[in-house]
C-alpha cells in the first residue's frame, strides 16, 4: 500500500491507526492483501479464521469470542484500506462486510447450539417427531446485503415446532431452549470486549417491536403480518433473507409472506404514507437541529433514495417478480431496465446512493462506531475530504450538496403531497347533500357506471344513519378509503351494492365510523369487497359471525393446508352436544378461507376444488369418529366427492359400509353420521348428504355390507350406470378392512369383468341430457358438451384402457385425461381441449355456486345475475360469455362423439 493512502487512512481513522500501531504484523499482512488486488468471499474468511484459530473452538468461550472479534477487526481494516486506496468500490465493501457479519453470526450460532444441546438436549417438535426448526432472518442493510462498517444487525428470530428436549436431563422444553439460545446469541453478538463489540443488534423490527416476544413461531409470525402488518413492516420485509439456521424454514416464511412483502395491489395512500414515514424518521430519529448534517435521514440523504425504491417495489413487485430484491442498487437497476424509472433518473439515484454510502462508510470507519452526521471540526472535515479523494472540504461539500439537492428534488416530486383543500371541500359539500361538482360527478360515473340513486346510497355508506353531522375527519377517511377505488371497484360486478354491504358489515363489526377512520383497514376492505361482491352467503355469514373475519385475516388465506393440519384443527374442537355447531363453523370458515385464497391470491381452480374435497374428507372422518367410536363402519365417497374436486354447495355422495353383525346398531350409527354432516343452521347444513347411489338407491339398506354389494352387482338388478359410477368412488374413512374390501370389489367390477359397452354410456348420457331440456344451452353441467360429457369421456377411457393401464385407475377426471394423453390412450390435442374447456365450465360452476353455497347447474336467468357472471368470468357482457360457452360446449360434444365412435 502506498504511503499516501496509508497516511490518509491514519489521518482519518484514529481507530485503525491505533490498530496498526498495536499490531505491526497486520501492516505487512495488509500490504500483501492489497497487492493481490482481489475481492474476498466466504472461503477467504474461512482461511483467515483457520490462521487465527488453528484449533476450532467447540463452545462460545471468552477466548473463542475474542478470536472472532480479532477476525472482525482485521477484515474491517482490510476493507477500509482497500476502499480508501481506491482498490475496491463501495459495492464491494458493503458485500464483504455483509459476508463477515454472516460468518461471525453463524460461528456463534454453532457454538451456542453445541453448548446448549450438550447441557439440555436437542429440542424436538412433538408433532413431527423431528428436531424443532429455527432460523435467523436479517432485515435492513444486513438483509439487503449492503452492510456498513458499523451498521446494526436487524434480526428476527423464528422457530417452528414445540416439544421436549431429548438427549438431555429432560427438564427443558423447546420454548425454554430457544429463549435461552437466542438471548445468549443476542448477548454474545453485542458483548463488550478488549477488541470491541462484534456487532450492535437491533431486534425492534420483530412483530410488536420491543414489547413483543423475542422469539416468534412460524404461525405467530405470519399470522401477525397478515392481520396487523403495517406499511413500514412491508418495507422492512422487502429486505428480509435468512442468515442462519434452517434454510427450508426460512424459505417457507418468505414464500408465505411474499404476497405481504409484494402485494398484487396495495390499498391505502402509499404516497402520503411514505412521505409521513420519512417525516416521522426526521422528527423522531434525527431532530431538527442536526437534520441538515445527517446524510442518512436528512434532505437528499440515503432514506430519500431507499424509500422511493421500496415504494415502487411495493406497488409493482407483486406483478413483476424481477423487482423482488433486497438490494437497493439491484432494485434501481431493475426499475430502470423495465421502464418503471426513467434511466437517467435511476442512474442519478444509483450514483448518489453509492456516493452517500461511501461517505457513510468513512464516517463509521473513523471510530468504528455508528455515525451519520458530517463532522463539525474543521480538521476532521479536511481529513474526511482527503480520504474520499477530494482536494479539500469545500470541493467535497460542493459535490455532496449537488447530489443531495438532486435526490431531494426527485423525492419531493413523488412524495411531498400537500392536502388538496378544494378536493376536501367538494366532497364535504356532496356528502352534505349538495349537487356534485364536475370532478366529483366524474368520479361517481367512473366508479358506479350502472348504479341508481348513487348520491343517497354513497352518503349512507359513508355516514350511516347519522347524516346530520359531517366532520372533516369523516371526509378525510372517505378520501383515504376511496383513493384506490379506481383499481378495486372495476373488479366488482356491483360496486355500489358491495360497498353498501361493507357498510352494513362495519355496523356489525363494531362502528362504521371507526372502521372507516382506520382507513377501513385497506387489506380488509379489499377482501370484504371481493367476497361480498361474489357471495350472498359469505356476506350473511360474516354479518352473523363477525368474529370469523379476524380469525380468517390472521391466517394465511393463500396457504393450502394438508390433511394432517386439517385433522389437527378439527381435533381441537370440543366434543359433546356443541360439536355439530362447531364443526359447521369450522367447515364454513375453511370454505371462506379457500374462497379468499382464490379471489385474493389467484389460487388455481384445481387447487381450490381439491382443497374443498380434502376439507370434506376430514369432516367426514371427524363425524364418523363421533358417530362410530368403535370403528365398525366405513365411508365411501362417490360422484364429485369421490372425484376429489368439490365446489361450494356440492353435495356429498356417500355410501356407508358395515358388516352383517349388529346391522340395526350400525344403521343407527349411519343415521347419526348423516345428522352430524347435515347439521343445519339458518344458513344451511354442514353438507348436503346424498346416499342414493348405494345399491337399490333410497329403497336399499342404509348400511351396505360387502356381501350385499357383491350379490347386487353379480345379479340382474345392477345396471350398467351403477358399474360406471364406481369410476368415481373412493374410500374416505373408517374400518380399514371394509375399505380394502370395497377397493378390491370396485377394481374387479371395473377392470376384470366384461368390457363396457358404448351403447350403455350413450344411453345414460342421453337420459341425463334429457333433464337439461328445454334450455340445454344454459345447462353447462348436463347439457350437450357440458361437464358430464367430459366426466363420461374420462370414465370411458378409465374403463376401457384402465384394464391394461393401471395408471388410469383413479377418480379425478382431470388427472385421468392427463394420464390418458401421456400414455397414448387419448390424442394430446384432444386432451388439451377437454382440459381447457372443463376448466372453463368448472369456473362458471364455481362462480355460480359461490353466490349462495348451493348447487347450481344452469346459467342464471336474471339480467343482473347474468351481467355479474360475465364480469366475474372476465367478459364485457353476457353475450360474449354465452358465445364462448356455446363454442366450448360444441367442441366438447364433438370430441365426446368421436371418442364413442372409435
Amino acid at each position: 500500500m502506498s504511503e499516501s493512502w496509508l497516511q490518509r487512512l491514519r489521518a482519518w481513522s484514529p481507530h485503525f491507526a491505533r490498530r496498526l500501531e498495536r499490531f505491526p504484523p497486520e501492516r505487512e499482512w495488509l500490504d500483501r492483501e492489497l497487492a493481490q488486488g482481489r475481492d474476498w468471499d466466504t472461503a477467504d474468511l474461512e482461511k483467515l479464521w483457520a490462521e487465527l484459530a488453528p484449533q476450532e473452538p467447540q463452545v462460545c468461550s471468552e477466548a473463542a469470542l475474542g478470536t472472532l472479534q480479532q477476525l472482525r477487526q482485521r477484515v474491517s481494516l482490510r476493507v477500509a484500506a482497500r476502499e480508501i486506496a481506491g482498490l475496491a468500490p463501495v459495492d464491494t465493501s458493503l458485500r464483504e462486510m455483509t459476508l463477515l457479519a454472516e460468518f461471525c453470526l453463524r460461528r456463534l450460532c454453532g457454538w451456542l447450539w453445541a453448548e446448549l444441546t450438550a447441557r439440555h438436549g436437542t429440542p424436538f417438535n412433538e408433532e413431527t417427531g423431528q428436531p424443532a426448526r429455527w432460523c435467523v432472518m436479517a432485515l435492513g442493510k444486513f438483509g439487503g446485503g449492503e452492510l456498513n462498517f458499523c451498521s446494526d444487525l436487524d434480526l428476527v428470530y423464528v422457530v417452528d415446532g414445540h416439544g421436549p428436549c431429548e438427549g438431555g436431563p429432560g427438564r427443558w422444553d423447546s420454548r425454554q431452549f430457544f429463549d435461552r439460545f437466542f438471548r445468549d446469541l443476542s448477548a454474545r453478538l453485542s458483548q463488550n470486549a478488549p477488541e470491541g463489540q462484534l456487532y450492535r443488534i437491533d431486534l425492534r423490527l420483530r412483530p410488536e417491536g420491543e414489547t413483543g416476544p423475542l422469539v416468534r413461531t412460524f404461525a405467530a409470525l405470519t399470522g401477525y403480518y397478515w392481520s396487523a402488518g403495517q406499511l413500514w413492516e412491508r418495507m422492512a420485509w422487502i429486505k428480509a433473507r435468512p442468515v442462519a439456521g434452517d434454510r427450508a424454514l426460512a424459505g417457507e416464511i418468505l414464500e408465505e409472506l411474499n404476497p405481504f412483502r409484494y402485494p398484487r395491489s396495495l390499498t391505502g395512500n402509499l404516497v402520503s404514507e411514505v412521505a409521513g414515514l420519512k417525516a416521522r424518521t426526521e422528527r423522531e430519529v434525527v431532530g431538527e437541529a442536526r437534520l441538515a448534517a445527517d446524510i442518512k435521514s436528512g434532505p437528499g440523504g440515503i432514506r430519500e433514495i431507499e424509500y422511493p425504491v421500496q415504494a415502487l417495489q411495493l406497488l409493482e413487485g407483486g406483478r413483476n417478480p424481477f423487482l423482488q430484491s433486497g438490494s437497493t442498487l439491484e432494485a434501481l437497476g431493475q426499475l430502470a431496465r423495465y421502464g418503471l424509472l426513467p434511466p437517467a433518473e435511476a442512474g442519478e439515484l444509483t450514483e448518489a446512493y453509492r456516493f452517500l454510502r461511501m461517505v457513510e462508510n468513512r464516517l463509521q470507519m473513523r471510530a468504528d462506531a455508528p455515525a451519520h452526521l458530517l463532522p463539525e471540526n474543521s480538521g476532521q472535515r479536511e481529513a474526511l475530504a482527503l480520504s474520499l479523494g477530494f482536494a479539500d472540504w469545500v470541493h467535497f461539500l460542493d459535490e455532496l450538496d449537488r447530489r443531495r439537492e438532486r435526490v431531494h428534488a426527485l423525492f419531493a416530486d413523488r412524495f411531498v403531497t400537500p392536502l388538496d383543500e378544494h378536493r376536501l371541500e367538494a366532497w364535504s359539500a356532496f356528502l352534505a347533500g349538495q349537487e356534485p361538482e364536475p370532478f366529483v360527478r366524474s368520479c361517481l360515473q367512473q366508479w358506479f357506471p350502472r348504479a341508481e340513486d348513487i348520491p343517497a346510497r354513497l352518503r349512507h355508506f359513508v355516514l350511516g344513519d347519522a347524516q346530520f353531522l359531517i366532520t372533516r375527519d369523516q371526509v378525510r377517511a372517505f378520501l383515504d378509503l376511496s383513493q384506490h377505488w379506481d383499481d378495486l371497484l372495476p373488479r366488482l360486478a356491483r360496486p355500489l351494492r358491495t360497498l353498501e354491504r361493507v357498510g352494513d358489515f362495519a355496523e356489525q363489526y363494531g362502528s362504521r365510523r371507526q372502521f372507516f377512520q382506520a382507513g377501513g383497514n385497506p387489506g380488509l376492505l379489499r377482501t370484504l369487497c371481493l367476497l361480498f361482491d361474489r357471495s350472498n352467503f359469505i356476506f350473511t355469514l360474516f354479518c352473523r359471525h363477525p368474529e370469523m373475519v379476524d380469525e380468517l385475516m390472521a391466517e394465511a388465506p393463500r396457504r393450502r393446508k394438508n390433511r394432517d393440519e386439517l385433522r389437527r384443527e378439527v381435533g381441537l374442537l370440543p366434543r359433546g352436544e356443541d360439536f355439530p355447531r362447531l364443526l359447521w363453523l369450522y367447515v364454513k370458515a375453511e370454505q371462506v378461507r379457500l374462497a379468499m385464497g382464490e379471489l385474493l391470491y389467484d389460487l388455481p381452480l384445481e387447487k381450490t376444488t381439491r382443497s374443498l374435497a380434502a376439507l370434506a374428507d376430514v369432516a367426514v372422518e371427524a363425524a364418523l369418529a363421533e358417530a362410530d367410536p368403535e370403528g365398525e363402519l366405513a365411508v365411501i365417497a362417490a360422484g364429485k366427492f369421490g372425484g376429489g374436486a368439490l365446489t361450494p354447495g356440492s353435495d356429498l355422495d356417500l355410501m356407508v359400509w358395515g358388516s352383517r353383525k349388529n346391522l340395526t346398531r350400525q344403521g343407527e350409527k349411519a343415521r347419526a353420521l348423516t345428522r352430524l354432516l347435515g347439521y343445519r343452521t339458518p344458513l344451511g347444513p354442514v353438507f348436503e348428504v346424498d346416499q342414493r347411489l348405494r345399491p337399490h338407491g333410497q329403497d336399499g339398506p342404509l348400511v351396505v355390507t360387502p356381501e350385499a354389494f357383491r350379490e347386487y352387482h353379480a345379479g340382474a338388478g345392477a345396471q350398467a350406470w351403477e358399474r360406471q359410477l364406481l369410476c368415481r368412488c373412493r374410500p374416505v374413512a373408517g374400518n380399514p378392512d371394509l375399505l380394502a374390501d370395497f377397493e378390491r370389489q370396485r377394481d374387479e367390477l371395473l377392470y376384470a369383468g366384461a368390457p363396457p359397452q358404448a351403447a350403455d354410456f350413450l344411453d345414460m348420457r342421453a337420459r341425463i341430457e334429457a333433464t337439461a331440456a328445454p334450455e340445454a344451452a344454459s345447462a353447462y353441467k348436463t347439457g350437450p358438451g357440458g361437464l358430464v360429457d367430459v366426466d363420461f369421456a374420462a370414465q370411458w377411457l378409465q374403463m376401457t384402457c384402465g384394464r391394461a393401464e393401471t395408471a388410469l385407475r383413479r377418480t379425478d377426471t382431470r388427472k385421468i385425461l392427463r394420464t390418458a394423453a401421456r400414455i397414448g390412450c387419448l390424442d394430446k390435442a384432444v386432451a388439451e381441449d377437454l382440459l381447457e374447456d372443463h376448466g372453463f365450465l368448472r369456473m362458471i360452476e364455481l362462480n355460480l355456486r359461490r353466490v349462495d353455497f348451493t348447487g347450481v347447474s344452469r346459467l342464471p336467468e336474471g339480467e343482473v345475475e347474468r351481467r355479474s357472471l360475465a364480469h366475474w368470468m372476465g367478459y364485457g357482457d353476457f353475450a360474449g360469455l354465452r358465445a364462448d360457452l356455446s363454442r366450448r360446449m360444441a367442441r366438447v360434444r364433438g370430441h365426446f362423439s368421436r371418442l364413442f365412435e372409435m
